[in-house]
């Protein structure tokens, strides 16, 4: 577990040195997004082959919703605090 907070910490580091440099943080932003689809996808695919989740999904399949969707509203309303709060002054310039 903690080599992926050495990642993260190395990551921190190098995006800290290459600050300046858009074309690194493009392919970044564009990779990352890549990444997570491929995840999402692979998460897809495991819940698909899943007997035991795929026979309950009548019974939980509701209760997955609503979690859901309640996960992405809070998403979506902390990320707009912390823009508003921290990032708002960023794009102005």
């Amino acid at each position: 577990m903690w080599y992926i907070f050495l990642f993260l910490v190395a990551g921190v580091f190098v995006g800290f040195l290459f600050r300046r440099k858009e074309n690194l943080l493009l392919i970044a932003t564009k990779t990352t997004t890549l990444a997570v689809i491929v995840l999402i996808f692979f998460l897809g695919v495991s819940v698909g082959d899943n007997r035991a989740v795929m026979s309950m999904l009548g019974t939980l399949g509701w209760q997955a919703l609503v979690f859901s969707f309640g996960s992405i509203f809070g998403s979506i309303l902390l990320s707009g605090a912390v823009y508003l709060l921290f990032f708002r002054g960023i794009h102005e310039k």
